[in-house]
């Protein structure tokens, strides 16, 4: 006796899926996920690098507001300061002050003030991978103040 008698046979055929389709899918579905492991990888990288940029922003913020201070009460001196610290890396701080330019001011009262105009420049590095920011400031002080005519 027949059990297949009266079905038809390519209704057996075409249900359920063949081996190639399943290769196909499984490859397929590799290759989604590969991509979407890649750009997962990627944004944790990414959002590393910018928190260590954003810190040596912070830090190179503060040392040339620090900076800027100094050198409008006389003080041109650069000072090793230590470098700061984000995350187990090293943030290192170079200041550079240059003098731009000195003009005397003569007073209503006759008195003539010397003032300089400093450029401050301070850059914030950091490695692996290599990074870098840096900011540059103008600062007028007084230098010195000559009484005229006595």
């Amino acid at each position: 006796m027949d059990v297949n008698k009266g079905m038809d046979k390519n209704k057996f055929s075409q249900s359920g899926l063949t081996l190639v389709e399943i290769v196909i899918a499984a490859m397929l579905l590799a290759v989604v996920v590969t991509v979407l492991s890649a750009v997962v990888v990627q944004q944790a990288k990414l959002k590393q690098r910018m928190s260590e940029e954003n810190f040596a922003r912070q830090l190179l913020e503060q040392e040339l507001k620090e900076y800027s201070v100094r050198v409008s009460r006389d003080d041109t001196a650069v000072h090793n300061d230590p470098p700061g610290q984000f995350d187990g890396k090293v943030f290192e701080i170079n200041p550079v002050i240059s003098t731009e330019k000195s003009f005397p001011v003569t007073l209503p009262n006759g008195d003539t003030i010397t003032y300089s105009l400093y450029r401050v420049t301070v850059t914030v590095s950091w490695g692996a991978p290599a990074g870098s920011v840096t900011a540059t400031t103008l600062v007028s002080n007084e230098l010195n103040q000559a009484a005229s005519g006595d």
